[in-house]
């Protein structure tokens, strides 16, 4: 039953998707992007994740089976929407919601510096669970406790077809937890390159979490390689392939992601 417990959240809370801040719009797969959406624009991001998972990364890092049988696999899929709004030229806010509405994550991004390379932004923002089950709320779970939390994006043009992005971001919880989570540093960065006149962008992004509660740190690193199909006016499809590489404490977790992010003037 620790172990069953142990898959079902960490299939939940360790991925990207739902562990940074969301709501907030994006140039690849991973990482923020420092630019944001154009002022009195909306994006609509509808997604999709499909995630499967047959082993764990024990306390001293060493992979273990989960079930008893190596042919038994954890499968989890889901939908998400996000929506977010340019408020101002260079400040947006926006929400991601899962499609069972357990899960509200709630961004807001300031780019504050306009180089002719480099640009940095700063974000914060809440994630707050909704609900669709039945909880004690004696038991002070990481499940139905809100987060906030912040941090720093940094994008840089290498050139008119090559740039990259990164973000650092703490999340942590409003109230101490049952096993007294000390709250999440993740650090995200994407590496992307266009080709075929600007319409399909090859993409090599790399993340790594690590939180610490009673049970000691959670660490896990994750690369991710994909592409965004950008031959529309008004949309842009998103497809990736992530995959855990090394752990401690935490699911190794295969997943596939799809989105279309669709702007509206």
């Amino acid at each position: 039953m620790k172990i069953f417990s142990l898959v079902i959240t960490a299939l939940f809370l360790s991925q990207a998707l739902f562990s940074q801040i969301g709501g907030l719009s994006a140039s690849k797969l991973y990482s923020q992007t420092a630019q944001t959406v154009d002022f009195k624009t909306v994006e609509f991001e509808p997604g999709f994740y499909h995630l499967r998972s047959n082993s764990y990364w024990d306390s001293d890092g060493k992979r273990q089976n989960i079930y008893s049988t190596p042919d038994s696999m954890r499968v989890v899929s889901g939908t998400y929407f996000r929506f977010t709004y340019g408020i101002l030229p260079d400040l947006e806010s926006g929400f991601t919601v899962s499609s069972d509405f357990s899960l509200l994550l709630f961004g807001l991004r300031y780019h504050f510096y306009h180089g002719n390379k480099s640009n940095l932004a700063l974000i914060a923002g809440a994630g707050w669970p909704m609900g669709n089950t039945t909880i004690d709320e004696r038991v002070r779970s990481t499940s139905n406790i809100p987060k906030i939390g912040g941090g720093l994006v940094w994008s840089y043009d290498f050139t008119n077809n090559l740039s990259i992005d990164a973000t650092a971001e703490y999340m942590g919880f409003v109230k101490q937890t049952e096993h007294h989570d000390k709250g999440g540093v993740y650090l995200y960065g994407d590496l992307g390159y266009y080709v075929i006149n600007h319409q399909l962008q090859l993409i090599g992004a790399a993340a790594y979490q690590i939180t610490i509660d009673n049970h000691g740190s959670h660490r896990v690193f994750s690369l991710n390689p994909g592409i965004t199909v950008e031959t529309g006016k008004h949309f842009i499809v998103v497809l990736s392939l992530p995959i855990d590489v090394t752990g401690r404490n935490e699911v190794k977790n295969t997943a596939f992601n799809f989105a279309l992010t669709i702007g509206i003037d």
